[in-house]
Parts: C-alpha cells; structure tokens; sequence
C-alpha cells in the first residue's frame, strides 16, 4: 500500500517539476518589445538609364521588424516624413514575429544615399 503512495507522490512530485522547469524556460526566454526590435535602410539599384551615362534608377528602402516578442504590437517603416513619405507600410500589428519594408519608387539619380529622404522605423504597442 505503501509503495503505491509513494510512486504517486513521486508522479506529482515529478509533474510539478517539469511544469514548474517549462513555465521559467518560457518566461526566461521572452524579450521586451525594445530588445525584439530591429530596422535598417539600404538603397538598391533598380535599372540602367539608357540615355544618362552617370545616372541610373535607384530605390530606397527601409525595414522594421520584432523577432521573439509576443504581445499585441506594431512595426512601422518609412521612407520620408509623415507629411511626406516617399514610401509608408503604415502600422502592421501581430501578437507574434513581423516584418515590414516601405520601398520607394524608382528614382533618376547617382545612387547616393542622400540623394533620397530619411528612412524611419517605429514599434509600439
């Protein structure tokens, strides 16, 4: 008799620990809004100008995105201001990982980066 208590005792001894080890594993590895996010801004060649031998078309893009947090919240990438924006993905919200990229138009120019607008990201909740 007293041995099947034991092994009970032992069973929910055992099912407390490995829940206990699961919901601090979980909690340990959940980053903040701040650490989950990242951005960046690249300008990418598009096509030749056939008619101008020092200029070509160019796009400027510009990325947000969160990776590891799991809350309601929103990425936003922009190329340009809000008055005026050359490219805009607007707020994108997830409870989970997202990505967003705003790319411009192609654009007559040398390829310089400030040849283009200011890219911008923004997160919030």
């Amino acid at each position: 008799m007293r041995s099947k208590t034991n092994k009970r005792l032992a069973a929910v001894v055992m099912t407390c620990a490995m829940a206990i080890s699961a919901v601090t594993a979980i909690s340990a590895n959940a980053k903040s809004l701040k650490d989950s996010f990242s951005s960046g801004t690249s300008v990418n060649f598009s096509s030749s100008c056939w008619w101008s031998t020092d200029k070509d078309y160019w796009t400027k893009s510009c990325w947000a995105s969160t990776n590891g947090y799991y809350k309601y919240h929103y990425v936003r990438a922009m190329v340009g201001t809000v008055d005026n924006a050359w490219a805009d993905t607007g707020r994108c919200y997830s409870y989970g990982n997202i990505k967003r990229t705003a790319t411009t138009d192609p654009l007559l120019c040398s390829g310089w980066s400030w040849e283009f607008p200011t890219g911008h990201a923004y997160y919030g909740n």
